[in-house]
């Protein structure tokens, strides 16, 4: 990064940027000089990627948004936001789901009990052409939509299901409505 970038941090649950901010907390006290002067130039806000109220127009470079805008009631607001904030050649990078291992394996819920439900990817976000169609709908140029193949790796399957059903917020919230 360059010494003059600065880098906002938002998201709209609080929890997630109280995370953020305990870990700048730890790198600017970590006696570490070059963790602590990245971390300085962190700022973080609670805003909602529909209404990024308070970003100035075309004051971004570049806006990176994992697993967000499909997870919204109107993705094409988050779009349109993204592209106001950012700067004329700026850089909007995203990523959404095909499929995963993981994900399938979650699907297999209602197996055991068919009336609860993960909410399910929306086609045009799941489907590369669609996608397409959704950045250039909300106005993008030069757009590159990439496959990339995940794989969750793990050593124990315990440490697996763990992360599956106390972290997933979607796997905790129905797994509050099922007895052990």
């Amino acid at each position: 990064l360059l010494p003059t970038c600065s880098i906002l941090a938002a998201d709209f649950s609080e929890g997630m940027v109280a995370q953020v901010d305990a870990s700048k907390n730890e790198a600017l006290s970590s006696g570490d000089a070059a963790k602590a002067e990245v971390w300085k130039r962190v700022e973080t806000q609670v805003l909602d990627a529909m209404d990024l109220k308070g970003v100035p127009d075309d004051s971004k470079s570049h806006v990176m948004a994992g697993w967000v805008f499909f997870m919204t009631q109107d993705p094409q607001k988050c779009l349109s936001e993204s592209l106001r904030v950012l700067s004329p050649g700026g850089v909007l990078a995203c990523t959404s789901w095909e499929g995963s291992e993981w994900l399938s394996l979650m699907g297999t819920l209602d197996e055991v009990r068919d009336d609860l439900k993960l909410p399910t990817l929306p086609e045009k976000w799941s489907n590369v052409e669609l996608l397409e169609k959704e950045f250039e709908i909300a106005g993008f140029k030069d757009i590159a939509v990439e496959r990339v193949p995940v794989q969750m790796q793990y050593e124990k399957h315990e440490t697996l299901v763990e992360f599956l059903i106390e972290k997933l917020p979607h796997a905790v919230a129905l797994k509050s409505q099922m007895t052990d």
